[in-house]
């Protein structure tokens, strides 16, 4: 398995370098101006829009391994909240960390927080954690207005020693706003 990922990494390194054009951005991160959708070719509206949603995101802060005889520990997880609207802010009402048995471990927001078009809010757990495998955010946002629903995910890294593991985990809906 190990041998399969090395290979696919190296053709993509190869495929990567082999191209006859590069394309190189202007001013590569000197940028600092609001992005113009106007720009854009396509300007019909979002496929996915919602008012409000509440979302449910997966956690892994610490996996079974060797047929769960031991634990991979030292998992740290980032919860990302992009807006993914063009116009309009959201606000996030709820950010709630429960453990494998549904117990609350951490509540992140005592007030709403505004997260303007375009923009990522994160909300960090240690590798220290120990919230299991069925660890999980519960996610609450709101807008006054139908807007592009935003992209929630969690990326959970851990190092240790000589190994390494990465994943990700996207939020699902659980209630919608009307």
């Amino acid at each position: 398995m190990m041998m399969k990922k090395q290979m696919l990494f190296l053709a993509l390194i190869v495929l990567l370098c082999s191209c006859k054009e590069k394309v190189k951005p202007s001013n590569l991160f000197t940028l600092n101006e609001k992005f113009n959708s106007q720009s854009l070719t396509i300007q019909s509206p979002a496929l996915h829009q919602s008012k409000g949603q509440v979302l449910y995101v997966p956690v892994y802060s610490n996996i079974p391994v060797n047929n769960q005889k031991s634990m991979y520990n030292n998992i740290s997880t980032v919860l990302a909240i992009h807006n993914t609207d063009f116009q309009s802010p959201i606000y996030i009402t709820c950010v709630n960390y429960l453990n494998t048995k549904g117990m609350m471990v951490a509540k992140f927001l005592s007030q709403r927080v505004t997260v303007m078009p375009m923009e990522t809010k994160d909300f960090f757990i240690p590798e220290k954690d120990t919230s299991g495998a069925g660890a999980n955010f519960i996610v609450e946002w709101v807008c006054d207005s139908t807007v592009s629903t935003p992209k929630i995910e969690t990326v959970m890294i851990g190092v240790s020693s000589s190994n390494s593991v990465s994943f990700i985990s996207e939020a699902t809906v659980l209630r919608e706003k009307q």
